[in-house]
């Protein structure tokens, strides 16, 4: 027990990724703030007063520690700097749906400064959007024509992933009967995120390349796996959307979409009973 209060409510803590900290919602003032503590609940509590609409849930932390990403029960989206304070709303649904919260962020990069996330807009569909931390500037990555979700990055900030339906359409409306005997399918799509780099499922070519020293083979390896470590994430934006492709699983009841270490895709199905 690290918070030792018997008259406050406390929820949804967090770990800092270093492990030292622990971050979570506390109404000890009277409203809800966010609190950051030692992991073994000892020393101060750092205390910073929310600007939302009452009730917040999801603290994420930045890979860097430097940032925690939240929501509040007004569908809207926040990021707070750790050392300094300050919040910025960084977008919120155009449509409210139903549930107390609705989990609006999808992911960090791994260099802590994108944010992905989701926005649920006028026809009930949800966009897949990506927030430059630094140009505090949010950019559409889908067109709204299908209801996209659960957007993640690949840990070599070559690739985002994102489930997508395209059968959505008579199922959407959660205040409807009719579409009792209709299913919701998604598929997995892919997106490259510099221009530059080839599509994983590209058509490999059937022309024999010339041989190469083994010497020359492995600093090359070296050098593009230095490469994908050091730096930092780069976004070319033109014709991005002509570099989504579909990864060739058959479409399904899927959820929980996430990228392993190794650059394993990751993701649950489900029956369509649920």
């Amino acid at each position: 027990n690290i918070t030792n209060t018997t008259a406050a409510h406390e929820k949804y803590p967090a770990w800092s990724p270093d492990g030292k900290l622990i971050a979570y919602f506390s109404d000890a003032s009277g409203e809800y703030q966010l609190d950051i503590q030692s992991q073994d609940g000892k020393g101060d509590v750092k205390s910073f007063k929310m600007t939302g609409t009452v009730f917040y849930t999801n603290p994420r932390w930045s890979p860097d520690g430097k940032k925690i990403a939240y929501v509040d029960n007004g569908r809207n989206l926040y990021v707070l700097a750790v050392a300094s304070g300050p919040i910025e709303k960084i977008d919120s649904d155009e449509l409210y749906v139903p549930g107390p919260f609705r989990d609006i962020f999808s992911d960090w990069s791994s260099d802590s400064k994108w944010i992905a996330y989701t926005k649920v807009t006028a026809t009930q569909f949800k966009k897949v959007l990506l927030y430059s931390v630094d140009e505090q500037k949010s950019y559409p990555l889908t067109d709204g024509l299908s209801d996209a979700s659960e957007p993640c990055f690949s840990h070599n900030g070559k690739y985002l992933y994102f489930f997508a339906s395209t059968d959505a359409g008579p199922v959407i409306n959660w205040f409807d009967q009719s579409n009792e005997d209709s299913r919701k399918t998604s598929s997995i799509y892919l997106v490259t995120l510099q221009s530059q780099t080839p599509s994983p499922l590209a058509k490999e070519s059937d022309e024999e390349a010339a041989e190469t020293k083994k010497e020359e083979k492995a600093d090359v390896k070296g050098d593009m796996k230095k490469a994908a470590t050091s730096a930092e994430l780069k976004i070319d934006w033109d014709g991005i959307q002509d570099r989504i492709i579909d990864i060739p699983v058959k479409a399904g009841n899927y959820d929980q979409l996430g990228v392993s270490a190794d650059e394993s895709l990751l993701y649950v199905e489900r029956a369509d009973n649920g």
